[in-house]
């Protein structure tokens, strides 16, 4: 039985309010309207389980020596673990997302990591090649479901004005542990100083179901689905959904997997992904070779060769410290010249001095590496390097958001996959090149691919990228997640829709309904 309409106000939904003589109905439903501390909080945790999710990816370096002897394989054989791990954790947002857009995130979210805590477990007590192989599948499948979920859960609580600061900071959690920086330093002291590497999973499993426990207790459903008072509220409870939200469109199985796939169709999304996914490849091909490169040309011994990735993670830290910030401030400015007018390809903008310390310091790191000076110089551009990679990173990750708003799920995804297939197969090859043409060589070179790529993917979206959206038309599919009071606000918006797009102008009247309050 329908209940009345006071008792669904009392539930906590409609309060409404006057702007620019437009009434707006606020609901403290909506996770926009949600308050600081719930809202950042919940940052934190998504940020730091797809810190874990990379972490896990090349942790296991450190223990290779051991595994090799335990399981009767090469180190080589041994490194097939890492390019399972990466590639399953960029084809399991295929599995997830479908789920995620119509159950919502927390069910997801829950599963995914029940699902990574077993595959821990189950690494830590595995005690053969096969088994150890099979954990790594189950572990990488469970940590992928954040890669794609992450960013979009920011854009479900935060308005463009700060998206791209927030999804820096999940972007630098999610990124920097993956390159590796912190994981081999961590997990090279675990395995030192017990003999073994059964805790190095053991470490990460107590991590995750701390963060299962959290999320079940305190992360409530992000996702908000134009419906009525009482399914909202209903949503928002910390339970577990196990039915589609009642206006959620039901996507077909044979197709909702292959949503990212689909999204290649348009340019402002695989354009930058693709420079991403290669540039980002550098730094995994770096952290593969590093230890072995200072070793030969510093004589650094276990552990304390490890520390070298304190450059980059210092790098990393200080990128995304400048760089969302800078990328929100850069729209922002461009937006108050243009009279208010908005468009996705202003954020471009931001990503010019990443471009130029992603070349800058591959070169100084190359070339300072071969001529063997002193080895503060090469870890310093290697630092350049990474910063221009983060603060780059926040812009190709919140970017597409700000195109395909209702898509984000599957761009993202889209985003997560091109960079981690591209990132499986640089461990092949980058030794193999090292060894051929040279260190220089192989580092100028991928300087040189990098800005070639930039020329191409990047500035073609500064120049055209209106244009080539228009060309590509937009995604038909989950129209059902536009709201109601956002829809009233735009109305009242002086930016034309036909500049910014349908989402877009969505997108403004919901930054309207909160007063473009500053997060």
């Amino acid at each position: 039985m329908e209940k009345p309409a006071e008792e669904i106000v009392q539930i906590g939904s409609a309060h409404p309010v006057r702007e620019d003589g437009v009434e707006v109905v606020l609901n403290p439903e909506d996770p926009m309207n949600w308050g600081w501390i719930q809202k950042h909080s919940i940052l934190a945790c998504i940020s730091l389980l797809g810190g874990l999710g990379t972490y896990a990816g090349l942790f296991i370096v450190p223990a290779y020596v051991l595994m090799s002897k335990q399981f009767h394989k090469s180190v080589t054989e041994v490194s097939y673990l890492v390019g399972i791990y990466v590639l399953v954790l960029g084809a399991g947002p295929l599995i997830w997302n479908p789920f995620a857009q119509t159950l919502g995130r927390r069910p997801v979210y829950l599963a995914s990591t029940a699902v990574a805590l077993g595959g821990a477990i189950w690494g830590a007590c595995a005690r053969s090649y096969g088994s150890m192989a099979g954990a790594r599948v189950l572990l990488a499948f469970g940590l992928s479901a954040v890669h794609a979920l992450g960013g979009i859960t920011v854009a479900d609580m935060f308005p463009r004005e700060v998206r791209g600061e927030k999804i820096g900071w999940w972007t630098l959690m999610a990124s920097t542990w993956s390159r590796p920086f912190l994981g081999p330093i961590l997990a090279a002291y675990i395995v030192a100083e017990t003999g073994d590497w059964y805790w190095v999973f053991g470490h990460l499993a107590v991590a995750l179901g701390i963060i299962l426990l959290y999320i079940f207790f305190f992360v409530p459903e992000t996702l908000y689905f134009q419906g009525n008072v009482q399914e909202q509220h209903r949503a928002r409870q910390l339970s577990v959904r196990l039915r589609p939200f009642e206006h959620a469109e039901i996507p077909k199985w044979s197709t909702a997997f292959f949503r990212p796939l689909i999204m290649l169709k348009y340019p402002a999304c695989w354009l930058p992904a693709f420079w991403f996914a290669w540039t980002f490849s550098w730094s995994v091909g770096i952290g593969t070779v590093i230890t072995i490169l200072f070793g030969r040309f510093y004589h650094l011994k276990a552990p304390s060769v490890d520390l070298v990735y304190i450059a980059p993670l210092i790098g990393a830290v200080l990128g995304e410290l400048a760089g969302g910030p800078f990328s929100d401030f850069v729209i922002q400015r461009i937006a108050r010249r243009r009279n208010g007018q908005r468009q996705p390809e202003m954020r471009l903008h931001a990503m010019y001095p990443g471009l130029v310390c992603v070349v800058v310091g591959l070169v100084v790191f190359g070339v300072t590496l071969q001529q063997r000076k002193h080895y503060i110089v090469p870890l310093v551009g290697l630092a350049i390097f990474i910063f221009g990679m983060q603060a780059s990173t926040t812009v190709v990750f919140t970017y597409p958001v700000d195109c395909y708003l209702l898509q984000g799920a599957d761009a993202l995804a889209l985003v997560g996959g091109l960079k981690n297939v591209v990132s499986f197969t640089i461990p092949f090859y980058i030794n193999p090149m090292v060894n051929s043409i040279g260190v220089q060589n192989t580092f100028i070179a991928m300087a040189m691919i990098s800005l070639g790529l930039a020329l191409v993917c990047v500035f073609s979206l500064i120049f055209y990228g209106e244009r080539l959206r228009t060309w590509s038309g937009r995604p038909n599919w989950n129209r059902s997640m536009v709201r109601p009071p956002a829809q009233i606000a735009v109305d009242a918006l002086p930016v034309p829709r036909s500049s910014v797009g349908k989402e877009d102008s969505i997108e403004e009247g919901r930054s309207l309904e909160r007063g473009r309050r500053r997060e």
